[in-house]
């Protein structure tokens, strides 16, 4: 009442008609919140105050009307000093285009805005996970890789779940080298951790030594194995074991032509898991066959793996492992 009665003194003043609007939209009127801010820009003549249209666009917002909400956010942005937008305003701006399909890249850049205005870590996270989920759920995985990553520059003390999120979204999307930077970062800040380098080894092996004749990708993955050998629990790395073992079996097979040390290899496996059908089929096979004397393909190691081929020249690629378990989150 006392504030009514301040307002009513100055019914002149474009302050007090923002005021009532804002009263309005405070005590969840929006409807009302936005016909007074009507009254008010047209009682403003050539210059109704830049906040009004903020006022309708959040009433809007509020009311679910996204077309009209994103209508004013666009107008409050063209009016409004730069300097008096605060990051929640773009937020709300990004958040209302994604309603809209194609308005990504336009998202994107208020969401930059805003986590360049925030001012707590949690708040940039948080805006930078809006535009990574987006994309991950339209499974533009190199999009949501970046999104993703972009969180590693904010968040001083990134965990490991964050460094999944980007690094292997980036190695879904093919992109190996930012892949490989990403895990970098995870073997360094996690080395006993087998996750990190066994992601490294994919990477160098799907980039580097597609074919495996360079060696790169074994001595990838023989690091990869050398940590994984030494953890305690080794229920929580065994299907990274086996997918590196998988590989160092097809590498002594096809290319070293090294028949006891792909059987050394799968031996490992199926220590790690004897009823695995995958492994029993390829110790089967490793066993009967000689490396130099191709007769058929070896069977594949798990679901969208390439087969296993004896060449007589030149080894057929491999994909070692089914694709990885997702790694237990830490903080």
């Amino acid at each position: 009442d006392n504030l009514e009665k301040a307002l009513s003194v100055s019914d002149d003043d474009p302050n007090a008609c923002f005021k009532r609007a804002s009263i309005r939209f405070a005590q969840k009127l929006f409807a009302e919140a936005i016909a007074k801010s009507d009254e008010c820009i047209a009682a403003g003549g050539a210059n109704p105050l830049p906040n009004l249209y903020g006022i309708k666009a959040y009433s809007y917002e509020k009311l679910n009307d996204t077309l009209n909400a994103k209508k004013f956010f666009e107008e409050f942005l063209a009016k409004q000093v730069p300097s008096k937008i605060g990051a929640g305003d773009y937020r709300t701006y990004a958040t209302t285009l994604l309603r809209f399909a194609g308005n990504e890249q336009l998202a994107g850049l208020n969401i930059d805005k805003a986590v360049a205005l925030d001012t707590l870590e949690a708040d940039k996270i948080a805006d930078l996970k809006i535009m990574a989920t987006t994309y991950k759920a339209q499974n533009n995985l190199l999009e949501a890789a970046n999104w993703f990553n972009k969180i590693l520059y904010v968040k001083k003390d990134f965990s490991i779940s964050d460094l999944y999120n980007a690094g292997y979204n980036y190695y879904r999307a093919k992109s190996y080298d930012s892949s490989m930077v990403v895990f970098n970062k995870y073997n360094t800040k996690f080395p006993a951790d087998m996750f990190g380098i066994y992601m490294i080894a994919k990477n160098i092996a799907a980039s580097k030594d597609s074919t495996m004749t360079k060696g790169e990708g074994a001595a990838a993955y023989l690091k990869a194995i050398e940590v994984g050998e030494k953890a305690v629990d080794k229920t929580k790395v065994k299907d990274y074991l086996i997918g590196a073992y998988t590989y160092m079996m097809q590498y002594s097979f096809n290319i070293k032509k090294d028949q006891a040390a792909a059987i050394s290899y799968i031996d490992k496996a199926l220590l790690l898991d004897p009823a695995d059908a995958q492994s029993l089929k390829n110790k089967d096979f490793v066993t009967k066959n000689s490396p130099v004397a191709p007769s058929r393909p070896a069977t594949t190691t798990r679901p969208g793996a390439k087969p296993v081929v004896k060449p007589t020249t030149k080894a057929t690629p491999v994909v070692p492992v089914k694709k990885p378990a997702v790694p237990v989150k830490k903080k």
